[in-house]
């Protein structure tokens, strides 16, 4: 009994205080309607676990988020695309990518600092992060709640 309540506490301890609020203003909100918007501040090219994305986010919504799949895209010095690895059978100029865990997790109406490591091409300088899929912390605190938060209706760069 003594052993689960402590399983319990650290796993609340985890997705506690790993989202600071931040005296910088909120962006302008994302085109496509998605409640977090990212800014990419670092880019590191390497294959997946071995680059870096340092990206900060805003959470618009009334809800923590902790899971997240996003779409990226990333251009070279000159501001062209440059893709990793192509999927089989894929034509689009981004990649996708998904983490969640309570090191992700971003409180409402705040900013938040996010270490990503996904395929990064060795050309790129520059990415562009925007969210197909997000879902919140459940109420009790520990879980995700299974229906998105948000999640765009098709695997497509949004229009802006």
């Amino acid at each position: 009994m003594q052993r689960s309540m402590i399983m319990v506490a650290a796993a609340a301890l985890a997705f506690a205080g790993c989202s600071k609020k931040q005296d910088e203003a909120p962006p302008a909100k994302p085109a496509n309607g998605a409640p977090v918007a990212f800014q990419v501040t670092k880019v590191v090219p390497g294959e997946a676990f071995k680059s870096e994305l340092d990206v900060k986010a805003y959470n618009f919504s009334d809800k923590a988020i902790a899971s997240y799949w996003v779409l990226v895209r990333f251009k070279d010095g000159d501001g062209k695309v440059v893709h990793g690895e192509p999927a089989v059978g894929s034509d689009h100029d981004f990649d996708h990518w998904s983490f969640s865990g309570g090191k992700y997790k971003c409180d409402p109406s705040s900013w938040c600092s996010l270490k990503l490591d996904p395929p990064v091409p060795a050309s790129a300088k520059t990415a562009e992060v925007v969210a197909y899929s997000l879902s919140a912390v459940a109420d009790d605190g520990l879980h995700i709640e299974q229906k998105p938060l948000f999640e765009m209706p098709k695997m497509e760069w949004p229009q802006t």
